[in-house]
């Protein structure tokens, strides 16, 4: 590995089984949301690249939260069918819908500077 450890070290670290580190390693598969927290504690940095668009962005947030389904659609007002197929065509259909896309991120955005407290009453 990069960081110099075994795949059972890392396992270890990372809290879960050695097979999943070799999934992740040897065959390609992409880690799920739900470790996404767990793998940015231990590389100690956030490996995505500067984010261009909206639907990177919400991929993003979901997986920096641990969520297998996408960030917060009934903060939005949409379904999360809607979020998954903004998720995956980067685009959303409608104007309201991308207004109301753009507030949650926006929202978000100053939620990820200021700390987890930040627009709780």
């Amino acid at each position: 590995m990069y960081l110099g450890l075994s795949q059972p070290e890392a396992a270890e670290e990372l809290g879960v089984d050695r097979t999943t580190i070799l999934h992740w390693e040897k065959h390609g598969v992409e880690p799920a949301a739900t470790f996404g927290p767990q793998i940015l504690r231990f590389l100690g940095y956030d490996p995505y690249p500067e984010l261009t668009g909206d639907s990177e962005l919400l991929v993003w947030l979901r997986w920096h939260n641990g969520e297998e389904l996408p960030a917060c659609p009934e903060r939005i007002g949409v379904s999360a069918n809607t979020l998954w197929r903004w998720e995956a065509s980067g685009e959303p259909e409608i104007w309201r819908s991308r207004y109301l896309l753009h507030v949650f991120l926006a929202f978000e955005r100053a939620r990820l500077r200021l700390g987890p407290d930040f627009g709780k009453p």
